[in-house]
């Protein structure tokens, strides 16, 4: 089992974490948890292609946690919004250097159904492994339907939500 299951295993013996409580328990090690290296292999380069391939713009990255893909979205040329519902995720996304210092990207923290941007804002939304974490993810693409352009380009990425992460 790997370290941030057996914390959150020994924090909450049999009860289920919402995904905040989960997150921020895992916030500290998830950089080094080996999924996150079969992600950066996997998933990583469909994401930074995808993000080179639309035209800069103004964007959300919902359920960004640590930040892997927001420097890649300032390099393409983006603006990005990084909104998380753990707000140790996004300290952590600080702590790895996710930010570029330009003021490119936004930090906030919120539920991915209640996203704090007005109608018809973005210009794109990236949301890895979030769907799969919410017991509605209808109200997710509800809410992704209100925020983005018309025309706005989105890519989502996620696994089944009954994966053995532990494996």
């Amino acid at each position: 089992m790997s370290t941030i299951a057996t914390r959150i295993t020994r924090r909450s013996s049999t009860s289920v974490l919402r995904p905040r409580e989960g997150y921020d328990l895992a916030a500290d090690g998830f950089v080094a948890w080996h999924w996150t290296k079969f992600w950066r292999r996997h998933e990583a380069p469909l994401v930074r292609r995808w993000l080179k391939s639309i035209a800069p713009g103004l964007g959300l990255d919902a359920g960004a946690g640590f930040g892997p893909y927001l420097r890649d979205a300032t390099t393409a040329g983006h603006r990005c919004i990084a909104v998380d519902v753990s707000i140790k995720m996004l300290a952590a996304a600080v702590c790895n250097g996710a930010l570029d210092g330009k003021n490119l990207v936004w930090t906030v923290q919120s539920d991915a159904c209640k996203l704090p941007v007005k109608d018809g804002r973005l210009d794109w939304i990236l949301t890895t492994r979030v769907l799969s974490n919410n017991a509605e993810p209808g109200c997710i693409l509800n809410e992704f339907a209100r925020v983005t352009k018309r025309g706005a380009g989105c890519l989502i990425t996620d696994v089944h939500p009954d994966h053995p992460y532990e494996k």
